[in-house]
């Protein structure tokens, strides 16, 4: 391994603080929540608080069962190596390309409500009117061309500095994170004592009833708060000894998102639904602006606020993705263009390249595809993506505790099921049984609701496993089935450059007890 490979492993480990890591973390997952508001809102009406509420439930199992993961293997594949340890290559493969979609998809979404965030004043600052900056495309209907070509820019600027090479600094990354908390603590705050009303808040829930199928299409769509758990991996990756680093500030992480996530809706609902009904983009903003006494300053720093999170969570987003890839690689999923590096600035060449294609290809179709918004045309491949990637995630959690039960995890799920006897006991872990089915529950409603996502998600995957079955055909590996690997020596070297030799020396003595004993 060299360069890249080298810089994802022990060589790059620096230490952190949990609470660099809790905010690191804020910055990269906190772009969902300046996105989601307006949808969920469009789509549920007055039902988006209890969408919120239902699907944060099922985010908080699913969060709790990859902190397990994420703590225990602390690698950069994160999700698409759970799952290909636990269930073989060929499922790993499909979880790491439903994560790729997930990825480039965010990224797209980023860079795209970004723009929208700014064009609350660029066309003014332009001196022209919004409609001016749109085009009528036949099929298509109107086409807000200055709007897509700001999201192409931004992406491919970004997909640039990561080749060079450029990394944000943690500092600055830190910062980015107090700003989130500080913006969404002050705008919930001052929403509620200045602009919320209990009696609006009951009006809009009574009055603002949708129906059954526009419930089931708002609640798969509220799950795309809740995108990110990947970037965790990351994070672990990244870090000396994760075992202390990890755990504590990822709980903390996902305690906060669900927090805001919920209370957001309930804030808009009872302050100014009207005006979210109307218009899904730059949701905050729209928010902040019916606060007084000074709502074009507060509309102004949200607006400002957001484009900073969104740009940072898109690059952190794609920083997961280039490692992603590597990572498939290593393990025989992708073909050896994924481990390509560049030979002066030693950065991924051909996943970034990779990355930029797909964003923009992602953008130019979600500006095109015809009955829907660029927003809502990129949520519905989200939803899909994250449903499906944190399902097979969940199963092999499950699958983990009984194939691997020596794995060293320092962060356990709570409430287990002992079975089998006092010398092969296993523990079935509950909370992760809830979160296989919730998540298999917001998957079904993904595919019933979302024609995009019903459409292009599976043609994803369909392509993507045209691939890999290829690749592996090429290659004489076995076309569903895995290579023979030691995960127990592999995990042993993961644990050991993470700098947990303690873990390390425990796992091999259980492994070679268990060994002993068959």
């Amino acid at each position: 391994m060299s360069g890249f490979g080298e810089r994802a492993a022990a060589l790059d480990r620096r230490p952190f603080s949990a609470w660099g890591a809790f905010l690191g973390g804020q910055a990269a997952i906190g772009g969902n929540l300046f996105v989601a508001l307006g949808l969920v809102v469009q789509a549920c009406l007055g039902a988006a608080g209890a969408a919120s509420a239902i699907s944060g439930v099922i985010f908080l199992f699913v969060g709790l069962a990859w902190v397990e993961m994420v703590a225990a293997m602390p690698v950069a594949g994160g999700g698409q190596y759970y799952v290909q340890r636990a269930l073989g290559d060929f499922w790993g493969f499909i979880a790491g390309a439903t994560l790729l979609l997930d990825l480039t998809i965010g990224i797209s979404l980023f860079a795209a409500m970004a723009a929208s965030y700014a064009n609350i004043y660029t066309p003014a600052l332009l001196g022209v009117e919004a409609r001016e900056l749109t085009v009528q495309i036949a099929g298509a209907g109107t086409l807000e061309w200055f709007w897509l070509a700001e999201a192409l820019v931004i992406s491919l600027l970004l997909v640039g500095a990561h080749l060079r090479g450029l990394r944000v600094k943690s500092a600055f990354t830190t910062a980015v994170g107090v700003a989130v908390l500080a913006g969404l603590a002050v705008l919930v705050v001052g929403g509620l004592l200045l602009a919320w009303s209990p009696e609006t808040l009951v009006a809009t829930v009574r009055r603002e009833r949708p129906p059954l199928g526009g419930l089931a299409y708002g609640l798969s769509l509220s799950v795309i708060s809740f995108v990110g758990l990947q970037t965790l991996a990351l994070t672990a990756s990244e870090c000396r000894r994760p075992s202390a680093v990890v755990p504590r500030p990822s709980l903390a992480l996902i305690l906060t998102t669900l927090l805001f996530a919920v209370t957001l809706p309930l804030l808009a609902l009872g302050s100014s639904p009207t005006a979210l009904y109307e218009h899904g983009e730059a949701p905050l903003s729209l928010l902040a602006g019916r606060i007084p006494p000074l709502p074009g300053v507060a509309a102004g720093l949200v607006a400002g606020l957001a484009c900073v999170v969104l740009l940072v969570s898109a690059n952190r987003f794609l920083s997961s993705l280039s490692q992603l890839v590597y990572s498939m690689g290593q393990y025989e999923c992708l073909g050896p263009w994924s481990r390509r590096i560049h030979p002066t600035w030693q950065t991924p060449v051909a996943a970034l390249a990779f990355a930029g294609a797909a964003v923009c290809v992602e953008l130019v179709a979600a500006f095109l595809w015809p009955g829907t918004g660029p927003l809502e045309a990129l949520a519905n491949m989200y939803a899909f993506g994250a449903t499906t990637a944190y399902s097979l995630a969940m199963v092999a959690v499950i699958r983990l505790r009984f194939t691997d039960p020596h794995l060293p995890r320092p962060f356990r799920v709570p409430v287990n099921v002992p079975i089998g006897s006092a010398k092969r006991r296993r523990f079935l872990p509950l909370p992760a049984i809830v979160a296989l089915a919730g998540s298999v529950g917001l998957l079904a409603m993904v595919l019933a609701t979302h024609e995009i996502g019903r459409i292009a998600g599976p043609g994803w995957l369909a392509l993507w496993t045209a691939y890999y079955l290829f690749h592996r055909r090429a290659t004489g590996l076995p076309l569903f089935g895995s290579v023979r690997r030691d995960w127990g020596a592999e995990q042993v070297r993961i644990l050991e450059e993470a700098g947990e030799r303690d873990l390390a020396a425990t796992y091999s003595r259980d492994l070679a007890a268990e060994r002993g004993g068959h």
